[in-house]
């Protein structure tokens, strides 16, 4: 069943900051592949910072602290849309995921999207998010360098922003209605 974007299409004012930063949103945890994130973000870290938001599960693999890298934990929901917003891109490298919320909520505040194959995540994105495999740090590397290109990251944004638009609590509730629907109708029979 899909989840909704957040009602999002209110003006959002995204974080300025002195440098471009890709930006990661989740828990941290091993599942979420930060530190392939990390290894992938290196060899670009003079060009762009990387911020990871999200709390730290007690399972989180290390991440050591080095330059230009900004863990900054959990960050209220009032501000989560800028920090998307103000983003060179979201990048989601994902092991496996339920659904993906955060790359549907980076796509709706018009953060371009870097996100790993996974067929949920796959099913979300739809051809408006790069797509690369988790484990490739360097495709990781090369879709986070294609992105700094302004041009390229508005393509991203808007393809994103557009596919996000399909996505709404209003079609959630109506696709959930119906799962219940059929269930009685089968099981009443």
């Amino acid at each position: 069943m899909p989840l909704g974007a957040p009602p999002a299409l209110r003006s959002v004012i995204p974080i300025r900051r002195d440098r471009p930063y890709f930006l990661f949103v989740g828990t941290i945890e091993p599942r979420k592949n930060v530190p392939a994130l990390v290894a992938a973000w290196r060899p670009l870290r003079n060009e762009a910072n990387l911020v990871l938001i999200g709390r730290w599960r007690e399972d989180a693999p290390p991440i050591q602290n080095e330059p230009n890298l900004e863990c900054l934990g959990a960050v209220t929901d009032a501000d989560l849309p800028s920090w998307y917003a103000g983003a060179t891109a979201c990048v989601y490298p994902s092991l496996y995921e339920g659904f993906g919320l955060p790359v549907l909520e980076a796509m709706q505040y018009g953060a371009p999207v870097i996100t790993s194959k996974d067929p949920a995540i796959t099913e979300i994105a739809s051809g408006a998010a790069i797509q690369v495999d988790a484990t490739d740090i360097d495709g990781l590397t090369g879709a986070m360098r294609t992105v700094l290109d302004q041009q390229i990251a508005a393509e991203w944004r808007d393809r994103g922003c557009r596919r996000a638009a399909e996505f709404s609590w209003d079609r959630t509730a109506r696709l959930t209605r119906e799962v219940y629907r059929e269930a009685i109708r089968r099981f009443r029979g």
